[in-house]
């Protein structure tokens, strides 16, 4: 079953970033981007793919957000020398659209087990690998589902996901 790819209103956003801080309580965590409107703003204005959604009834069910960084800041990260929020930080201040990093993904309880994240994400790596010709990717998994997740993007896409080696 697919679902209309599509982009919060403004409106949403807040309601976005209130239950991504549920789930990943980054304001407890140095090493985690924080789920702001003004960090979610930040990123959309380098692109407004970094965040797509899924609506149902006027509602986001669920979203997914990347982060388009140089190769350099991604083996930073990789190998540990740069948490997560430096990693934002830097690739907002300079932009870069040499490798994709895969940052969330979040579907409403209700929702699960219907394959919106991966339709979401697929959306944007395919979107990504298209515009900018990115072939680099990597996240780094914060639950077994998102583990998951990643497994069933690369088999889906037959790509390589890099995750850091700590993991």
């Amino acid at each position: 079953m697919n679902f209309k790819v599509t982009y919060p209103a403004p409106s949403d956003i807040e309601k976005m970033c209130l239950i991504a801080e549920k789930i990943f309580s980054a304001e407890a965590d140095t090493t985690q981007t924080k789920p702001t409107v003004e960090n979610t703003l930040d990123l959309i204005s380098i692109e407004k793919n970094t965040l797509v959604c899924i609506k149902e009834n006027g509602e986001v069910v669920a979203w997914t957000v990347v982060l388009p960084t140089s190769k350099n800041n991604m083996n930073r990260f990789l190998s540990g020398e740069i948490t997560e929020r430096e990693l934002s930080f830097e690739s907002k201040k300079d932009p870069s659209f040499e490798a994709l990093y895969l940052m969330a993904g979040i579907t409403l309880p209700l929702y699960r087990k219907r394959g919106l994240s991966l339709q979401l994400i697929t959306y944007q790596i395919d979107y990504f690998k298209h515009k900018y010709n990115m072939r680099d990717f990597y996240s780094l998994p914060f639950s077994e589902s998102g583990k998951s997740l990643i497994q069933k993007i690369s088999a889906n896409l037959n790509i390589i996901i890099k995750i850091p080696s700590n993991i």
